[in-house]
């Protein structure tokens, strides 16, 4: 009957939406909130500084998890007294040499017909373009202990010759890996707001023929109606109390309604059944940072 019910309609869905805000790996303290921004040191510091000064005021949800205080305005007494102090130091490092040459043939004779009967190689003269940068961040509360620090050596080659239109802008390739750095620190130092769709599992092996059906129903209903194929994965579970596929499934149909510790304990099943599986693996991971996530929002009141 309820094979039935499930049949029909639109075409297989291989994955369930999944949203949530996910921890930030460097658990700072909650007591750290004002931040005083220190002046960075090197070619580079006044744009990493900026940089992470802006992302890091971005707002998590709806409230930002650091305030900023310009180092000109920390006061000792009756005033901006801040939690922590970032500080930085960041440099680029450009060098252009010559490299291989690029062959290319020409033209040098032609028939009547303007048809090429014969050619020479040549040598086009070549260059290469590195750019490197050097960067670190630490942030150290008010009592002096260092709560994070970071640092990396990044660098770019772009190679160019004689006959190119353009040329590479050694600037541009020395912002996009202060970019990337910065991108670093704030996914270590920030949680975040993300959406997914992970892949329901499909493996039927195992399952009785009208189990099988009832299953495969499951995946096309999750499409068009969560619920109603959620409550067919669920249905199944009875039957198969120890089929990967569908405790995965359950699962996941539970992250994907925000029931995180029960995705948690069906991904837990999962794994004890096959362990290593990457799906209930990679679920498990999900759930934990959504669950220390929601611990940090909840230790600022947000």
């Amino acid at each position: 009957m309820l094979a039935s019910a499930l049949a029909g309609g639109a075409a297989q869905a291989e994955t369930l939406p999944v949203e949530g805000v996910y921890g930030a790996p460097v658990e700072v303290p909650a007591a750290i909130e004002r931040i005083a921004v220190e002046r960075f040191s090197g070619d580079r510091g006044f744009g990493l500084q900026s940089i992470l000064r802006e992302t890091l005021s971005e707002p998590v949800l709806e409230s930002a998890f650091f305030t900023f205080i310009p180092a000109s305005l920390v006061v000792r007494e009756g005033g901006a007294v801040p939690d922590a102090a970032l500080a930085g130091h960041a440099d680029g490092f450009v060098s252009d040499y010559r490299t291989d040459p690029k062959t290319k043939s020409r033209c040098i004779k032609r028939d009547a017909e303007d048809k090429c009967v014969e050619r020479e190689r040549y040598e086009v003269a070549c260059r290469e373009l590195r750019v490197d940068y050097e960067a670190e961040v630490s942030l150290v509360a008010r009592e002096g202990e260092a709560v994070y620090h970071a640092s990396d050596q990044l660098s770019d080659t772009a190679r160019y010759c004689a006959d190119d239109n353009h040329s590479p802008d050694p600037a541009a390739m020395l912002d996009a890996l202060e970019a990337r750095f910065a991108t670093r620190v704030e996914r270590d130092l920030l949680p975040a707001y993300r959406q997914s769709t992970p892949r329901l599992m499909e493996r039927r092996r195992g399952l009785s023929g009208a189990d099988r059906r009832v299953f495969k129903h499951a995946l096309h209903a999750s499409d068009r109606d969560l619920r109603t194929g959620c409550e067919a994965f669920r249905a199944l579970e009875t039957a198969n109390p120890q089929h990967v596929s569908v405790l995965f499934n359950i699962g996941l149909c539970f992250e994907s309604e925000g029931a995180l510790g029960s995705a948690l304990d069906y991904y837990a099943r999962a794994l004890e059944i096959e362990p290593g599986k990457d799906y209930p693996e990679a679920g498990q991971r999900r759930v934990l940072s959504r669950l220390r996530g929601e611990a940090q929002l909840d230790a600022r009141g947000m």
